[in-house]
């Protein structure tokens, strides 16, 4: 009988050992690496018995509990995800992964009691993986400027430009400006496309690399490099390294032009954004580690959309301006005539893409 009581106690007290233990987990629903670990963090509540405190950082009176929480576990650097348990303070996806299981453990053996009532804390501290770091005021929303100028700026690109506008007078000079529109048409559709999957694949690059802080730093570098190229060829085009389509692509694209079929007008879009891309990207580049650092990527569908509608509208209006009649010599005369300037522009915007990266201001 008095083992029966005693297993009977032992049982209730393991329950309410159980139920006293609680995570307080702090998120945003804007946070790619948060949805990646929730799913991980509601199973091992659940798997344990543990108590789930979820709480969106976005809330300005949740801020003032995980500032305090910070504060009381001297957690320096503040993003989520952030997860209390016990002394612990564990920050980051990665060490959330690694290391969560094991600390439910150890607070059933040791008894942990709820953050919020620990007194006097020793704490222990693991940082480690993709954070999305916040402000006291308020998470950053998703700047659109930044993200308008730098598809305007990475829309005036000398290379496509030249590519539609000798694919145009082709059309012209053998009479055919139906057949102009709609190959037209299909190779800017094509780019459009071609750019679009690949700053999906680019998004997803940066976003399985848990040192994103560093893939920001290294992107900057990326950008204010190709900023100061842009420059140097403003000044001395031609010399030393320059980012354009290599002289070898020029007779496949010649080729591609003069079978003006649907197929090369496919391939031609193809061709020109896949080797574009490493040339002139770098605005691109820039707006997708923005990106990848605050949304998922279903949420980023509709910001790539629009970078890629601003990027080809300028195509859109070299076409109807060819089939309605009007001079591509003019425009091609303009073309040479400014792309100089346009390098300037691009290499000046870069630049300031690149510092406003390295200082976290976008």
């Amino acid at each position: 009988m008095k083992r029966i009581v005693l297993a009977l106690l032992l049982f209730i007290s393991m329950i309410f050992l159980s139920y006293s233990q609680c995570i307080y987990y702090f998120y945003s629903p804007k946070c790619p690496h948060c949805a990646r670990v929730t799913p991980l963090i509601e199973n091992l509540s659940e798997k344990y018995n543990v108590e789930l405190k979820k709480l969106n950082i976005e809330d300005p009176s949740v801020y003032e509990s995980f500032d305090y929480l910070c504060d009381k576990y001297c957690v320096m650097v503040r993003g989520v995800p952030t997860l209390f348990i016990g002394n612990k303070a564990l920050v980051g996806d990665k060490i959330i992964e690694q290391n969560l299981e094991r600390e439910i453990l150890e607070c059933k053996i040791y008894e942990c009691p709820c953050p919020e009532k620990l007194e006097n804390i020793t704490a222990n501290i693991t940082m480690s993986g993709s954070i999305t770091q916040i402000s006291k005021e308020k998470i950053e929303d998703i700047d659109l400027i930044a993200l308008i100028t730098a598809a305007l700026v990475d829309s005036v690109n000398p290379c496509a430009f030249a590519v539609l506008i000798f694919f145009c007078a082709y059309m012209l000079s053998i009479g055919s400006e139906k057949k102009m529109l709609f190959l037209g048409s299909l190779y800017i559709i094509t780019v459009f496309i071609a750019y679009t999957l690949s700053g999906f694949g680019i998004f997803s690059a940066i976003q399985t690399i848990s040192t994103s802080i560093l893939v920001r730093d290294f992107v900057a570098v990326i950008c204010i490099i190709a900023g100061v190229i842009h420059i140097k060829d403003f000044f001395f085009y031609g010399k030393w390294i320059s980012l354009e389509i290599p002289k070898s692509m020029k007779p496949k694209i010649e080729s591609l032009v003069a079978s003006a079929t649907p197929i090369a007008a496919i391939a031609l879009g193809f061709l020109v954004s896949l080797v574009e891309l490493p040339c002139t990207g770098g605005p691109y580049l820039a707006i997708l580690t923005m990106l990848s650092e605050k949304i998922t990527i279903l949420n980023a569908i509709p910001y790539l959309l629009l970078y890629n509608v601003i990027f080809v509208l300028p195509l859109v209006f070299i076409l109807l301006i060819g089939y309605f009649g009007y001079s591509l010599q003019k425009i091609e005369k303009l073309r040479k005539r400014r792309r100089n300037w346009m390098r300037l522009i691009s290499g000046i915007v870069l630049i300031v893409l690149g510092v406003l990266l390295l200082l976290r201001i976008i």
